[in-house]
């Protein structure tokens, strides 16, 4: 989502002396006259660096990841909240797989609610949200949608698993969103048989989401 005009509480990715970075517009016209130059955002993830941190950044190398005031926007920041502590397998901050994810979906579909369920997928099986939560804050079909993208290998084999996400279309685009970054074998510096039959898994899963 380049070439946009950017407001103020939208939610943004840039990059920053190599990382991936998640912020929001914190302020616009910071040059004063009524002139905006530029960009400037205030990050609530990424610790290493401060919890509060106030940068320029051009618009052009902006990519906007959800409007202020959506269902998507509220989904984002409370991803970014409930795993901010957490990590993938490549032992980086797990938040950068669900905006990932949510860019990814961006890629097939721009609806608000389905946007918000890329950023909410893992929220129920990796986090102490509760579905209670999820339905105070957010429209019934999206909470659905994330329930049906939730892994419940106990009492459901992972062909069960498919099949439910198959029946939601919401789930359906966000899980395969979802499989395409999980297949990325460059993410890992290094991997083994497991990770490859995991990678094998995944892809037969996206044909049988696809079909």
């Amino acid at each position: 989502m380049k070439d946009m005009a950017y407001e103020l509480n939208d939610y943004v990715e840039f990059k920053d002396k190599g990382k991936d970075i998640i912020g929001y517009v914190a302020i616009k016209d910071f040059n004063g006259g009524g002139i905006c130059e530029g960009i400037m955002h205030s990050y609530d993830i990424y610790s290493e660096i401060e919890d509060i941190l106030i940068k320029h950044v051009p618009e052009s190398e902006l990519f906007l990841l959800a409007k202020a005031d959506s269902l998507a926007c509220e989904a984002l920041k409370l991803a970014i909240n409930k795993h901010e502590d957490q990590v993938d397998l490549a032992n980086k901050p797990y938040i950068n797989h669900i905006v990932t994810v949510g860019k990814n979906t961006l890629e097939v579909s721009n609806d608000d609610k389905t946007l918000a369920v890329a950023f909410l997928h893992d929220i129920l099986e990796d986090t102490d949200v509760s579905e209670k939560e999820l339905f105070e804050i957010f429209p019934d079909e999206v909470v659905y949608a994330v329930k049906a993208i939730t892994k419940d290998s106990k009492n459901i084999s992972y062909d069960e698993y498919l099949k439910k996400v198959k029946e939601n279309e919401m789930a359906r685009i966000v899980k395969l969103a979802d499989l395409k970054h999980n297949s990325m074998l460059s993410r890992l510096k290094t991997y083994n048989r497991t990770d490859l039959l995991r990678v094998k898994k995944y892809k037969d899963a996206i044909e049988y989401l696809y079909s």
